[in-house]
């Protein structure tokens, strides 16, 4: 299975030089589930020449930096912003061709917004370099196999209730009401704010990728009827 995977853009601190990097992390979930990672650089290059060279079965938009998006104008900005372009027209490719696409934390954060939701940005640090508690919504077993468990948290904007886009289902609550993941209500898209490929308190979702290498199958009867 080949996974594309979204890079970060990360600068040299002691000299000026722009890049592309990953989580080595990310990397190992990858491989330690058979998948091969196609690392997506922050381009001009348009994502069917990468389908036309590679098919890729799954898209992974990861984490790691802040959205821009507001017209925020500084030099480190304006490279940053390529990663945002560039994610969203291998999300429009996803969605044409119904590729399974999973965002991670910020990647959550932007597929909220490219389907007309919003983030919020914290004043308290609830949600930053902490565990905490995450309650599964009704019938989301076949995703997230415990009811109640705890996920790491790296982050200071969430999607709250009132964020979240029309088009998509909660299926985990942080115990402050922020969306902990949503499924789309049509594409196999899924969410999830926390960070599977790191360390967890409750080794609840340890085979993460591996359950949910076909979002497609995920049954969302229960949850759009209820």
């Amino acid at each position: 299975m080949i996974v594309a995977v979204s890079t970060r853009i990360t600068e040299e601190s002691n000299y000026y030089e722009i890049r592309d990097s990953i989580s080595h992390d990310l990397i190992k979930g990858f491989e330690l589930n058979g998948y091969i990672p196609l690392l997506i650089p922050n381009s001009s290059i348009e994502p069917k020449q990468y389908y036309k060279k590679i098919k890729f079965n799954l898209l992974i938009l990861s984490g790691g930096d802040d959205l821009i998006v507001e017209n925020k104008i500084t030099n480190i900005n304006k490279e940053k912003h390529k990663r945002d372009l560039v994610e969203i027209k291998f999300l429009k490719f996803c969605i044409a061709k119904n590729i399974p696409v999973i965002g991670i934390c910020r990647g959550m954060q932007l597929i909220n917004i490219f389907f007309d939701g919003s983030i919020t940005s914290l004043n308290n640090k609830n949600h930053t370099n902490t565990n905490h508690k995450v309650k599964i919504e009704k019938d989301a077993k076949s995703l997230f196999p415990s009811k109640v468990f705890f996920v790491n948290s790296f982050h200071e904007n969430v999607v709250l209730k009132r964020d979240i886009s029309s088009q998509f289902l909660p299926l985990m609550y942080a115990e402050d009401e922020s969306v902990e993941a949503f499924v789309h209500k049509k594409y196999p898209i899924l969410g999830v704010m926390f960070h599977p490929e790191r360390g967890f308190k409750d080794n609840v979702i340890k085979n993460y990728f591996k359950d949910l290498n076909d979002i497609s199958k995920f049954d969302k009867s229960q949850l759009l009827n209820s």
